[in-house]
């Protein structure tokens, strides 16, 4: 595989996760099914940001995060960079916060992504890139990336993705699922 745009944005992960799925539909229809699809389409996603949001709510802290569908990368995360094969967002966060605000929503450009580095949050990327195969079918992958700014929130990242991870892993495949439906039928 050849260098990516997200490396660009966080070339270490010190959390990574990809997943893949094949669509056959050409490149524009897949990339207007990513572009489409929202976290709220998924029936198990809801649920899921549900009972964060309930969690939130709970503990104190904002009613409002997580709680849009506005596409993929939902308003939470902010848009990176975008090619002809790859689109690449990103947020800075205390994801194991739950219950207080936990993304910097000044982190919104590329620039003050990449020269973030203040302690006690993990910046995160959130990738789809699209390889077309030898018979013309679009190969879609997704990439999740996390790297801390310090230890002490590398370790509270680990506990919490230990939590999360498997879910955030079915998020993935099914995304990509809608999208492949979306792409093949719509």
């Amino acid at each position: 595989m050849s260098a990516q745009l997200v490396d660009r944005y966080l070339h270490a992960p010190q959390i990574f996760e990809r997943h893949a799925i094949t669509i056959d539909a050409p490149a524009d229809r897949v990339w207007a099914a990513v572009d489409q699809v929202g976290m709220g389409d998924i029936p198990v996603v809801k649920v899921l940001m549900g009972i964060r949001i309930a969690l939130s709510r709970i503990i104190g802290g904002s009613r409002s995060e997580g709680s849009r569908s506005e596409g993929i990368a939902e308003p939470l995360f902010t848009l990176l960079c975008r090619s002809d094969t790859e689109v690449v967002y990103g947020v800075v966060a205390r994801f194991w916060a739950v219950g207080h605000e936990t993304r910097r929503t000044d982190i919104d450009t590329a620039d003050k992504f990449l020269a973030f580095a203040e302690p006690d949050f993990a910046k995160a990327t959130y990738s789809f890139r699209i390889e077309t195969d030898q018979a013309g079918r679009i190969r879609l992958s997704t990439e999740t990336r996390v790297r801390t700014t310090d230890e002490a929130s590398f370790r509270a990242m680990q506990r919490y993705w230990l939590l999360i991870g498997p879910f955030s892993g079915l998020i993935r495949i099914l995304l990509l699922r809608e999208i492949r439906r979306q792409a093949t039928t719509g």
